[in-house]
């Protein structure tokens, strides 16, 4: 599986022709379907390490910092042999993650290394800090517009800190201090998942979570929204 990156710089040539699927047909290659994921999350969300998740390996760095590991838009990206099978073919996936600072992101340096748009948004809060993710709705509105939930899936990482509270991931929604986070659960397409950073990423949590954005994406028939680069 080939890693590649990108940092802080406009999206590599090989992008300038490549729509949602990449065909070969007739050299013995298969299709390959492209998605590109951006992560847009609060200092130590953890944005970094879903990132790793999804591609399966420690590429992005991680860290405890006070403003956060990640200063600007880096993307990486992964191609996963056969990862499904469309229309009875055996087909490739290509991840290209962006992960972004914290803060208000910044929709041109997202759209020089997406030029084609974005398939799906992850939006990455800490479960044991709810109340630091609140502003995130409406940075994805104003990067993607009023269907950014159509396409969006949220990620409450640190979920270990939940059994330290005796708290299961199917009751954490029903609290009172994660009102908002339960609204946006209902809101979104993508539905929630939990993961816990006390576990292998890459081997025990990337697979499910790539699952997950694959059919997300396809329930938006693999279409990209355009990045709003100016209101």
């Amino acid at each position: 599986m080939a890693l590649k990156a990108e940092h802080g710089q406009p999206g590599n040539s090989l992008f300038d022709f490549l729509n949602r699927w990449v065909n070969h047909h007739g050299d013995g290659k298969r299709d390959v379907l492209v998605l590109n994921v951006v992560l847009l999350g609060g200092p130590q969300s953890g944005r970094s390490s879903v990132g790793n998740a999804l591609l399966g390996g420690d590429e992005f760095q991680t860290g405890r910092s006070i403003s956060g590991v990640t200063t600007e838009c880096r993307l990486l990206w992964r191609t996963f042999p056969r990862f499904f099978r469309r229309q009875g073919v055996e087909t490739d996936m290509m991840l290209r993650i962006v992960d972004t600072p914290p803060g208000v992101p910044d929709p041109l340096s997202i759209h020089q290394l997406c030029p084609e748009g974005v398939h799906v948004l992850g939006i990455v809060v800490r479960a044991d800090l709810p109340h630091e993710g609140k502003h995130l709705q409406q940075h994805a509105e104003k990067l993607l517009g009023p269907e950014w939930h159509q396409h969006s899936i949220l990620i409450l990482t640190h979920s270990d800190h939940l059994r330290e509270t005796g708290l299961q991931p199917s009751a954490y929604l029903a609290q009172p201090f994660t009102g908002w986070l339960r609204n946006l659960a209902g809101e979104i397409r993508g539905g929630v998942w939990f993961l816990d950073n006390t576990s292998d990423w890459s081997s025990v949590r990337g697979r499910p979570l790539r699952d997950q954005i694959l059919c997300l994406s396809a329930k938006n028939h693999h279409r990209a929204l355009t990045i709003r680069t100016s209101v």
